[in-house]
């Protein structure tokens, strides 16, 4: 699902993305290489979309206008696949390269990649507060991805732990936390697609 409320949606046979409205009207963008077998498509930062092309190890951006610009990945034959936007705004994908033995099996070794967005992170958390012992910690969120929000999650966390029951956007540490490194994660999920992203804080030293 696109920022436009359209369905996107890739077709293997041939060679093209595809775009339905909510009313069924379908338009078809031709991908520039030919029989490049485009098998995975996702919502990227700043409204484009992301896809993957399993024949010619590419990756493809088309924007919502489509327009559509490829991407050949590092690594000849990676055979790219499922892809996602993360917080930091790059694309991660999956590669499950075709490798030959001496014995002349194949063998798939899976790798993970990225490729960068242009964007920048799309997703930042910050504690704000003194971090004084007694004094209240406030969780807040910097979102840039272009994507309409449907419900945001707090957790706090005491030196990399999670803290029982602090989900709220506050957070007011106790005396005994002094020396402690305090942290609160924003897990973000979006509407209409329900992607998700969550983004960890920088930590604040409590104080008495």
């Amino acid at each position: 699902m696109g920022v436009d409320g359209n369905l996107w949606f890739t077709q293997l046979d041939d060679n093209q993305i595809g775009r339905m409205t909510p009313t069924g009207l379908v338009t078809e963008f031709d991908i520039p290489t030919p029989a490049s077998t485009p098998s995975f498509i996702t919502p990227g930062p700043g409204g484009s979309l992301w896809f993957s092309e399993y024949s010619t190890s590419k990756m493809g951006k088309i924007t919502l206008a489509g327009d559509i610009t490829e991407y050949p990945t590092p690594n000849a034959n990676a055979v790219p696949g499922l892809g996602a936007t993360g917080a930091d705004g790059n694309i991660w994908f999956s590669e499950q390269p075709v490798k030959t033995t001496a014995a002349g099996s194949s063998r798939f070794p899976g790798r993970i990649a990225r490729i960068g967005t242009g964007m920048g992170p799309v997703l930042t958390a910050k504690v704000s507060g003194t971090g004084a012992a007694g004094s209240p910690l406030t969780c807040s969120y910097r979102n840039t991805t272009g994507w309409k929000i449907a419900s945001v999650k707090y957790q706090w966390l005491r030196n990399g732990f999670a803290i029982r029951g602090a989900t709220n956007r506050s957070y007011t540490p106790t005396a005994l936390a002094t020396g402690s490194s305090v942290r609160c994660t924003a897990s973000v999920t979006y509407t209409p697609a329900l992607t998700q992203l969550g983004s960890l804080s920088a930590g604040v030293r409590i104080t008495r």
